[in-house]
Parts: C-alpha cells; sequence; structure tokens
C-alpha cells in the first residue's frame, strides 16, 4: 500500500471505491458502522494520508471522510501502548 506516497495510485484508488461502494449498500446502522470501521483500518493502512479523505470527497463520501477524521483525532489523542501518559 501506499502509505507514505503524496498521490494515490489506481489500486489505492480502487480499494477505497470498494468501501465506498459497499458504504453506499450498506443497510441499516450496523451495516454502516462496520463498513466505517473497514474504512478507518484502510485509512489507517494509508497513515492518515490526507488524500485519502480528499478522495472520499471527491467521490460523494462526504460522511464517510467525516467519520474518519474524527476517527483520526481520536486515535492521535489517545497514548498508545509504546507512549507513555502525558499529564494534562
Amino acid at each position: 500500500m501506499s502509505a507514505n506516497k503524496p498521490n494515490l495510485s489506481q489500486e489505492d484508488k480502487w480499494q477505497i471505491d470498494q468501501t465506498i461502494m459497499s458504504w453506499w449498500d450498506a443497510e441499516g446502522a450496523k451495516n454502516k458502522k462496520n463498513i466505517e470501521l473497514q474504512c478507518y483500518k484502510l485509512f489507517k493502512s494509508f497513515n492518515f494520508n490526507d488524500e485519502f479523505l480528499s478522495y472520499l470527497r471527491e467521490n460523494d463520501a462526504e460522511k464517510l471522510a467525516e467519520e474518519m477524521e474524527h476517527f483520526s483525532e481520536v486515535y492521535h489523542k489517545v497514548p498508545h501502548e509504546h507512549e507513555t501518559r502525558k499529564a494534562a
């Protein structure tokens, strides 16, 4: 995958397209949430690349892009196993 590439490759776009189409086709809140979680994993594998969000928006998936931004904000605020907690 292209975690560090500045531009998304055709393969990257295809993966994102698959997620977008699955999300559009998902029926019910639970199914949509499952697709959002899959999209988050994909977004994380792209190292939270801003072009991923832009691509979602360009392809009529604004709501999905907003969810990915929220996931990213939460992810970057929470200390991870290898990090020490910092006093507020």
